[in-house]
């Protein structure tokens, strides 16, 4: 099963997502920079910026993030799949600052 939530700010033309997976995950290449997050309820992990998926030019995205069993997230930025290919990323700074907001709800 896979989610994928897009947060888009259309004035400011910047949009990122937060993916979902029940399983199939692997580690992630390094990118060319890499960025901690340091999650309180993930724990330790990694934004990294570089080419991933469909993106045409450095993108953001953060290793998987999960209990062992899933489920497992990762924030994704433009370009990486269709539904991100007409905007621009948000910062580094403010992906790990999103990164590190998400919280379950009770």
């Amino acid at each position: 099963m896979r989610y994928l939530i897009v947060y888009q700010n259309l004035s400011a033309d910047k949009c990122f997502a937060i993916e979902s997976v029940s399983g199939g995950i692997g580690d992630l290449p390094s990118g060319s920079r890499s960025y901690p997050i340091n999650s309180p309820i993930f724990g330790k992990s990694t934004l990294e910026q570089g080419l991933y998926g469909n993106a045409k030019q450095p993108t953001l995205l953060s290793q998987w993030w999960g209990e062992q069993n899933g489920p497992f997230y990762r924030f994704v930025g433009t370009g990486v799949m269709p539904e991100l290919s007409n905007c621009s990323n948000v910062t580094p700074q403010e992906a790990v600052k999103v990164s590190q907001s998400i919280r379950y709800l009770n």
